[in-house]
């Protein structure tokens, strides 16, 4: 009879470390694994708040301007796009037409010197004193403004032009001494008037399809 007791004892001992061990890991360790359902849910709701929060951010929205134009240099990086092609296009034309400018103008300056190398009359050498002179400074003065960042004055070169038809009828006209006179005054017409005109073209050329680039 004495033993009985003994036994029950045991036996609850032994339930007792049963139910410890049927005791979940989890609860053990303090622990429990998350709902995947719940996860994604939060992931959700955080790509929300951060996409709201870029609208809302001028900053932000400010650096992705800034980002996209940095891929555009680098996609485009000589100007090959149509729009670059055409500004590029511009500018080098604006160079072309700046040199041309400066030969004229010492054009001008050889016409205004010349009667000072070849013999010739009183007449002559002040027609090309005065005209060589007014080549000289308006043609100067078109250079001038291209390298100040300024489009051609179609007036300014226009009258160059004109100046340079009178240099070149100017040996039919006024008696010139020498045959090498002559032919100076001839070729150095004919050039100041083409160039000059070709300059005054193009300039009125850039000027009327400036308001149309401007309205695109």
């Amino acid at each position: 009879m004495s033993d009985q007791p003994h036994d029950e004892r045991g036996g609850r001992g032994t339930s007792d470390a049963n139910r410890t061990d049927a005791t979940p890991e989890s609860d053990r360790t303090g622990t429990a694994d998350t709902d995947p359902t719940d996860r994604d849910t939060a992931d959700a709701d955080s790509e929300r708040d951060t996409a709201a929060a870029g609208r809302t951010d001028p900053d932000a929205s400010d650096s992705r301007s800034a980002s996209a134009m940095e891929r555009a240099e680098t996609d485009d990086p000589e100007g090959l796009s149509p729009e670059g092609a055409g500004e590029g296009a511009n500018a080098h034309g604006s160079d072309a037409l700046m040199w041309i400018s400066g030969i004229v103008s010492l054009l001008g300056l050889w016409i205004a010197a010349s009667p000072f190398v070849y013999d010739t009359t009183v007449t002559a050498l002040w027609n090309n004193l005065l005209i060589g002179a007014a080549v000289f400074l308006i043609a100067g003065y078109n250079y001038y403004r291209y390298t100040d960042g300024l489009p051609t004055s179609v007036g300014a070169m226009s009258l160059v032009a004109i100046l340079g038809v009178w240099t070149l009828a100017t040996p039919f006209v006024v008696e010139m001494v020498s045959d090498a006179a002559f032919w100076s005054n001839v070729i150095t017409g004919l050039l100041i008037a083409l160039l000059a005109g070709y300059v005054a073209y193009a300039g009125r050329s850039v000027e009327a399809t400036a308001p149309a680039r401007a309205e695109a």
